[in-house]
């Protein structure tokens, strides 16, 4: 057998998979996770948007392609206080549900050398508190798909959680969402982004962000 490169396949599917991934209907919407996420970046997204990277789209599509075949009902998007709420699916109970991919561990040791249940990223945490604020819902199950499980050795591992808010949580974080709306929309109808590095999570910056250059020059002026 001889094998050779085929790069011009490898530009089909990308150029594929990008088709999907550029949703033109987030242009004008606002979602939960415009406002989780950095503000910059989201203005740029919807006004002045660059073509995604790469890495963007295929780990956009090794999510949306797990959750089609593991999600057993998906939801239709839900609009509250003008901001477009998408849990993934519904599960079997009839509760909204959320299905995250990663290359985390399932893991992490202490320095004890116990090992327990490696931690939420925060934005996780928000997504859940959005979505059970806009469902009505005290308690939120999340399913993880952990791709290298727990790197002992790296198969893939599924584990599923149910996760319990109170009010308050939820209230406290919904008006800082609103406060979040409210702020990116009056750079919107003023015409101007959203000072750079001011409303994002501190390492959004560092994952080859395509529009650092932006923010670097803009943070200049």
């Amino acid at each position: 057998m001889e094998r050779q490169l085929d790069p011009e396949l490898s530009r089909d599917i990308l150029k594929h998979l990008e088709e999907l991934y550029i949703d033109t209907t987030r242009h004008k919407d606002l979602h939960l996770s415009d406002l989780i996420y950095c503000l910059t970046k989201t203005y740029f997204d919807k006004h002045d948007p660059l073509p995604p990277t790469e890495k963007e789209v295929l780990l956009f599509s090794l999510g949306l392609g797990l959750q089609k075949v593991l999600t057993p009902l998906e939801l239709r998007p839900i609009t509250v206080d003008g901001i477009i709420c998408s849990p993934d699916f519904m599960t079997k109970h009839g509760m909204a549900a959320e299905l995250k991919t990663t290359r985390q561990s399932s893991r992490k040791k202490l320095p004890s050398g116990e090992y327990v249940a490696s931690e939420y990223p925060d934005t996780w945490v928000e997504q859940m508190k959005g979505y059970c604020r806009a469902v009505g819902q005290s308690q939120y199950p999340l399913a993880v798909l952990h791709m290298m499980g727990d790197y002992s050795p790296p198969w893939p591992k599924l584990v599923s959680w149910r996760n319990r808010f109170s009010q308050e949580e939820l209230d406290t974080f919904w008006d800082y969402i609103i406060a979040r709306k409210n702020l990116y929309l009056g750079y919107v109808m003023a015409g101007m982004v959203p000072e750079p590095y001011q409303y994002c999570k501190e390492w959004e910056c560092k994952l080859d962000c395509r529009y650092s250059l932006r923010c670097e020059v803009n943070s200049r002026k």
